[in-house]
Parts: structure tokens; C-alpha cells; sequence
């Protein structure tokens, strides 16, 4: 049995494989890392309808995998964790804690496909689903298959695209502002060595504020007072 204190899980009887991918599953905030060149998903995209049936599939490609395929699934949102489904072993199938083994159940088609169905698609089951096997002590994961109904958003999230976008959007306004202020800064330096002599600027952001230095003999207009100096 699996039972979570604080950030740490704990297992209070011999753990298996399906046990230990619960306590991985408990334990990992971020997505884990995948390896989609050793698994074939079958669909490998999912426009479910409320109340049909869903049917997964996932052939592990990887020889020296070990007899055995665990499933798991993601909510499409902002920092959401990996949870643990269900483990598929050469005889039986063993469902997470929690779960209705009348919705959701899985099976070993054969020696390395396994299925995972769930009887009555629902809204709350909206997500991303893989599997995952053990090979030389090392855990595998596959690729994301998308289940979601029809209209809804299958790709990154909105709060993912903002915090790729936004950054990009940034450089390039602060790439876009440079260009214009050298642009300026040449043309006020030519401007001033040829009409007052030199033009001074002090730094490269202060353009703006150049101030032209005239040469003796010159003649400056004060705006507004008509003076002249």
C-alpha cells in the first residue's frame, strides 16, 4: 500500500513495479522524461466523445524490456504530476488505488503490447496518457498520447505558450528599440559633423539626449525668444 506524508512517500509492504512507479509518480512535480523511439502508440491521438469507450495501445519496441508495461496519465495544466494508473503484468492487471476498475481497466494483448480502455469517456479523463516499462534497472517512458472531446485545446497550454512567447517577444522589442537607436545615433552624427562640427554622445542609450557642441563663429537661434547667440 502507498501513502504519501509530506513530500515523501512510503511503502508499507514489498514493493513492485507498479508500486514503485505510484511512489515516482507521488514524488516527480514536472513531466518525466520520455523516450518515444522505444514505444509505438496506437492511436496516437484521441477525439473522444462523452460516455464512448477509449481504447489505448503500447507496443514496447525495446528487446531488453522486462515483462511488464505500466500506464499513466497527465492533466493538461500548469505544473500537473504524472499519476499513476494501473501496472500490466503476464497475468493480471492491478489498478491504482482510487480507481473504478469498471471505468478504467487494462490488459496484455500480447508479449509486448498492452492496452489500457476506458469504458465511459468523461471530461475529468482529459488528458495525457503513456506508458512506461523497466529495462536494466532503468525506467522508460513513452510518448504523450492526447485525449481530449472535440474543440478542446490539445496542445501546450495557454500558460506554456506565454512562457515561451513572451521572452521571444521581449528580445526582439529590445533587438527592434537597439536598431532604431543606432539608426538615430549615425544620422544625428552626420547631421552634426557636417552642419556644427562634432556631435557628442555620451553613451549608446543616450542618443536621444545628444547635445551638438558649435564651433566658434557659429550662430544659434534660441526657439521662441529670438535671440541669437
Amino acid at each position: 500500500m502507498i501513502s504519501r506524508l509530506g513530500d515523501y512517500a512510503l511503502c508499507q509492504a514489498p514493493c513492485s513495479v507498479g508500486s514503485l512507479l505510484e511512489i515516482l509518480s507521488l514524488l516527480l512535480p514536472q513531466p518525466l522524461p520520455h523516450h518515444p523511439s522505444q514505444f509505438r502508440m496506437t492511436p496516437r491521438k484521441v477525439v473522444g466523445q462523452l460516455g464512448s469507450k477509449v481504447e489505448l495501445q503500447c507496443e514496447v519496441l525495446l528487446s531488453s524490456a522486462a515483462p511488464g508495461c505500466s500506464w499513466l496519465y497527465q492533466k493538461n495544466e500548469p505544473a500537473a504530476r504524472p499519476v499513476f494508473l494501473m501496472y500490466l503484468s503476464q497475468t493480471r492487471a492491478k489498478v491504482a488505488q482510487g480507481l473504478d476498475p469498471n471505468q478504467i481497466s487494462g490488459k496484455k494483448v500480447h508479449d509486448t503490447l498492452y492496452s489500457l480502455t476506458l469504458q465511459r469517456f468523461r471530461k475529468e479523463d482529459e488528458g495525457y496518457y503513456f506508458c512506461s516499462i523497466l529495462s536494466n534497472s532503468m525506467l522508460y517512458f513513452g510518448p504523450f498520447v492526447p485525449v481530449f472531446l472535440p474543440g478542446e485545446k490539445s496542445g501546450l497550454d495557454f500558460a506554456c505558450e506565454i512562457y515561451i512567447w513572451a521572452p521571444l517577444g521581449g528580445t526582439c522589442a529590445v533587438l527592434l528599440l537597439s536598431v532604431v537607436i543606432t539608426v538615430i545615433c549615425n544620422h544625428s552624427k552626420f547631421k552634426g559633423s557636417t552642419e556644427w562640427g562634432e556631435t557628442v554622445c555620451p553613451t549608446f542609450f543616450s542618443c536621444a539626449a545628444c547635445s551638438k557642441q558649435p564651433l566658434p563663429g557659429d550662430r544659434m537661434e534660441i526657439s521662441g525668444t529670438g535671440a541669437a547667440l
